[in-house]
């Protein structure tokens, strides 16, 4: 056990001295972080002690704070639990300077907005919010994110809504660039699915795209 070990062990080795080393953090830091909430010893903190002790407990810092960031409870669940208002729960919350909102310790991300044939998400990684291309979070998931940094996603199906794993490949901007934009390049069907592929475009033949979501499952083009 290190020096910094035995410290913490001594200053919150009870519930009592957590309750007030919660308060005293909030009460002598500004802008108490989620990283401060959630990095705190609460290994001797007992919050249904905590309750009883309090004539208000849902006016209580360290109440609200443990049960919204290491609970994971939702203002409303914390409103209900006391029989007020998600509003009431949220002002006091506020007032106690409590940080509130998406996890910043976590990556996080919703669907918002539909872009140029794909689905874009509000973002949240490191404290900073941008909108990211769906494709390009699946392609994490499947390939981590080293290898995804400086790459591009390719759809292989040509449809930028087909995130399958096998639908997806990652490749460089110019390779990417050239597959795409190339007069010597098409769609052919390959198993069953279209591919692009570089070969003798017809400009005036079906897109093999167009006719695989016409009649999927068609044979191999000829």
């Amino acid at each position: 056990m290190t020096q910094d070990d035995n410290k913490t062990s001594d200053k919150y080795s009870t519930h009592r001295e957590t309750r007030a080393a919660v308060q005293e953090l909030f009460e002598n830091t500004d802008d108490v972080s989620v990283s401060d909430i959630k990095d705190f010893d609460w290994s001797h903190y007992d919050v249904t002690q905590a309750e009883s002790e309090s004539d208000n407990p849902h006016h209580q810092v360290d109440i609200l704070a443990y049960l919204y960031w290491i609970e994971d409870h939702k203002q409303k669940e914390i409103a209900d639990r006391y029989g007020y208002s998600t509003s009431c729960i949220s002002r006091h919350m506020s007032d106690c300077e409590i940080p509130t909102g998406p996890d910043p310790t976590k990556h996080t991300a919703s669907i918002a907005v539909y872009e140029n044939g794909h689905w874009k998400c509000h973002s949240l990684y490191k404290d900073t919010y941008e909108y990211t291309y769906l494709h390009r979070l699946l392609a994490v998931a499947e390939y981590g994110f080293d290898s995804v940094i400086d790459k591009e996603v390719h759809h292989e199906t040509g449809c930028g809504l087909d995130n399958r794993p096998d639908a997806i490949t990652l490749m460089n901007q110019d390779e990417h660039s050239s597959l795409h934009q190339s007069d010597d390049t098409e769609f052919v069907i390959e198993d069953g699915e279209p591919r692009l592929r570089n070969g003798d475009a017809d400009p005036e033949a079906l897109s093999a795209v167009d006719e695989w979501w016409t009649n999927p499952g068609v044979d191999d083009a000829t």
